[in-house]
């Protein structure tokens, strides 16, 4: 149900909730002592903390330490571009503190996990009750995806803990009708995220349109709802936007990342010359960068900001060319994204860094699950779980997403609170999807998904009441059918 907490929101905390608020910080210390269980076991091999993207983002960072610039590496003097400078600075400033240590940045990363832990709890509390709330970081914590990228040098921890903050930002916004506070915690957390990871660039014409259409039914005036925008705007203009303004000083291209047409072409278009050729998606990609030598001779040899605008006009050249095929990926990667079982391979390169394995897709042929079966089936095992475990998410979600349609169909929108707290969480589940739809663009599965998981599991937690009090329903009217 949609349950409006502005009214009870000076109200005295009940001994009930007092209560779990104990049991939830004896919750929290069982999961850090899980974690860092593992954290112990695997500092033995170093390597298994790093991916293939790690480098993009740890000598940058051992750039700004070194030199104080934000270079591509210490031994260049080429200014970075490819990465927004958001996770390089934090990976910055753990080594400032503990030295260049892998180990380090995972336990800082697991303090991260935990505090996503926290704030989902309390979100989910005040925007429906404590129960929900258990749920919700329950499954959060069984994550598999979640809990194997808190041990990798990759931005998705630290992204998800600043979305849930965008997040509760948004919801102080709609809960005390516009506070200048939240509407400068919310520009100021995009700003973030966004410098952390570019997938949300955009959404800031969103949430501003999201936010006057929200001021505007409040019958605000026109000053009022103008000043309430550009608070909300101000921190990513000069965050993003300074970010932007160093990177037309210093290469000429005033952009948020140079690595826009790369995903464009060694994504989407990979994704598309992959189906239309029936061919592996990595031998996609190879064939891409070969047709590059016969259109672009020199292609490897010109600087990344260039390079990339000829990436842009290939990858939108194959998507106009096979516009049916670049739905149909897009669609079918938008379906990764949700339901892609998280035990990956990253998982395993955590006690085995040489651990190889096809990348898991629902629309692979029947071979692949024969060749899991013969072969992993440890693997496959693991992989069913994660798939059971996104089953009982997306029940919980299904259900409060029915819950939420009938009492809003009993209500028939009478009521205004009603109504507002309908456009907050109408914000927030648009915020889960255009992440989606954005993340499709690149060859993305659970891995993306993560930054997203603690609203899923939010949401879910919501829906777990209803289903309870329906199977205690079903259970009374089975004993008296006979």
């Amino acid at each position: 149900m949609l349950i409006d907490k502005t009214e009870s929101a000076g109200s005295p905390v009940s001994p009930d909730t007092h209560k779990s608020h104990r049991y939830f910080w004896v919750f929290i210390g069982v999961v850090l002592v899980s974690r860092l269980v593992i954290w112990a076991v695997i500092q033995e091999h170093p390597q298994s903390f790093l991916e293939a993207d790690s480098p993009s983002y740890t000598l940058p960072a051992e750039a700004l330490i070194e030199k104080g610039r934000y270079d591509a590496n210490p031994e260049s003097n080429t200014p970075e571009t490819l990465r927004p400078p958001g996770y390089p600075v934090w990976l910055a400033l753990i080594y400032l503190l503990f030295g260049k240590s892998a180990q380090a940045v995972v336990f800082s990363q697991i303090l991260l996990f935990l505090g996503t832990l926290i704030l989902t709890y309390f979100l989910t509390e005040k925007m429906f009750s404590p129960p929900p709330a258990w749920v919700a970081v329950i499954l959060l914590a069984l994550d598999p995806s979640s809990m194997s990228h808190t041990f990798k040098i990759l931005t998705e921890t630290l992204t998800a803990f600043l979305t849930l903050l965008f997040a509760y930002c948004i919801f102080g916004f709609y809960r005390t009708r516009g506070k200048f506070q939240f509407g400068l915690g919310a520009g100021l957390s995009l700003a973030l995220v966004t410098l952390v990871r570019p997938t949300t660039y955009y959404f800031m014409a969103i949430l501003l349109v999201a936010f006057m259409i929200f001021l505007i039914r409040e019958k605000f005036n026109w000053k009022t709802i103008v000043s309430g925008l550009l608070v909300t705007l101000l921190p990513f203009l000069i965050l993003v936007g300074g970010w932007q303004w160093r990177n037309l000083e210093t290469m000429g291209m005033f952009r948020l990342t140079s690595v826009q047409g790369w995903a464009l072409y060694l994504g989407k278009g990979a994704q598309i010359y992959s189906e239309k050729h029936r061919v592996p998606f990595e031998e996609a990609q190879t064939a891409l960068l070969q047709k590059l030598d016969q259109t672009h001779p020199e292609w490897n040899r010109i600087p990344m900001e260039q390079l990339d605008d000829i990436y842009l006009a290939e990858g939108w050249k194959l998507v106009r060319e096979n516009p049916g095929l670049a739905v149909k990926t897009h669609t079918e990667h938008m379906i990764y994204f949700f339901f892609a079982p998280g035990t990956t391979s990253a998982f395993f390169r955590l006690f085995d860094p040489d651990f190889k394995m096809m990348p898991f897709n629902w629309f692979q042929k029947t071979a692949y699950f024969s060749d899991l079966f013969q072969k992993h089936k440890l693997f496959l095992v693991l992989m069913l779980m994660g798939s059971a475990y996104l089953g009982a998410l997306y029940a919980g979600l299904a259900a409060w997403m029915a819950q939420s349609w009938r009492s809003g169909k009993e209500l028939r929108w009478r009521s205004g609170k009603e109504l507002r707290w309908r456009g907050m969480h109408a914000l927030i589940l648009l915020l889960v999807l255009y992440i989606a739809a954005a993340s499709g663009i690149n060859y993305g599965q659970d891995r993306y998904r993560i930054v997203v998981m603690p609203l899923l599991c939010l949401y879910a937690g919501a829906g777990y009441p209803g289903i309870l009090n329906y199977l205690k329903t079903l259970k009374g009217w089975m004993k008296k059918a006979p």
